[in-house]
């Protein structure tokens, strides 16, 4: 990807997904094999964190999230020696650094921090959220302007941890927003939650 104006290139990507979040194709090398083909000079692979059942009701993990990670078991057997095998097989070509794509659930702390002893980074994927009521919001399908500001708040209160290194789709909100009158409409609400994002 060309930077308009300008001859460099784009050399790192720190955004990926491999077969394990149920969403993607193909293993570790194959997004490796990939980058070095493309000129990258790093690569960050960046799948999707396991979600323990205990962060939300049944029905709340079955609409938001089972289909979109790996389990724990998977983390352990699987990415981490993917990964390993990636670096011994290609990171004299490019460097490779070991990530997590995860959600971010107030008072877990802790088991955020216990990937990062295993990893290079995180990046924040605010797919759902705790409102204020304790209510899991689906961040798909469950923003309108009566909660979008706590969906930008939740967001900066993760990123307030400085566990994150990258808020990967931020604009996600906006997926099947929908302001008071029921339209799909970037409004003011929806500029309030931004700034609250750019700013934090």
């Amino acid at each position: 990807m060309r930077l308009k104006g300008s001859e460099k290139m784009i050399k790192a990507n720190y955004h990926t997904h491999m077969r394990l979040c149920n969403h993607a194709i193909g293993d570790i090398k194959d997004y490796v094999k990939k980058a070095i083909e493309l000129g990258l000079e790093e690569i960050g692979i960046s799948d999707h964190n396991p979600v323990p059942r205990y962060f939300m009701s049944k029905e709340d993990y079955l609409d938001n999230w089972i289909q979109r990670n790996m389990q724990l078991e998977e983390f352990y057997d699987i990415y981490l020696k993917q990964l390993d095998e990636a670096i011994l097989l290609y990171g004299n070509k490019i460097n490779i650094l070991r990530g997590l794509e995860c959600e971010y659930v107030p008072k877990q702390d802790d088991y955020y921090k216990e990937f990062l002893k295993h990893l290079d980074y995180l990046n924040l994927g605010l797919h759902f959220f705790i409102d204020s009521n304790g209510m899991v919001v689906n961040s798909y399908h469950g923003i309108n302007y009566l909660n979008v500001i706590e969906y930008a708040k939740a967001a900066c209160k993760a990123m307030d941890t400085r566990m994150y290194k990258i808020f990967v789709h931020p604009d996600l909100f906006m997926f099947n927003y929908k302001n008071v009158d029921g339209k799909r409409i970037f409004d003011e609400n929806c500029i309030i939650a931004s700034k609250l994002i750019i700013e934090s």
